[in-house]
């Protein structure tokens, strides 16, 4: 099988954007991902979302029209989070 989360929402309170929040949370839920042996995450960004370049900067990649469907494979789950293939 090919396991996969899914993440609903990522919201940073506006007076916090900037802080390194953002990033804190994304790699905590790429982390939980890859020790539950997950392949991949995806979730969903609105096309004006200015959170976008936020994910493109993570390394992740867009893959739909008006909801923006983003998603990390394994080796860019490892790549963010310092982890080995070991």
């Amino acid at each position: 099988t090919n396991p996969r989360m899914w993440l609903e929402d990522l919201f940073v309170d506006p007076d916090s954007r900037g802080s390194g929040a953002g990033d804190a949370l994304l790699r905590g839920f790429i982390r939980d991902a890859l020790a539950r042996g997950c392949h991949r995450v995806d979730w969903h960004v609105l096309e004006w979302n200015p959170a976008r370049a936020f994910y493109e900067r993570m390394g992740a990649t867009p893959a739909g029209s008006e909801w923006l469907q983003y998603g990390m494979d394994a080796a860019k789950m490892r790549e963010v989070t310092g982890k080995s293939d070991a």
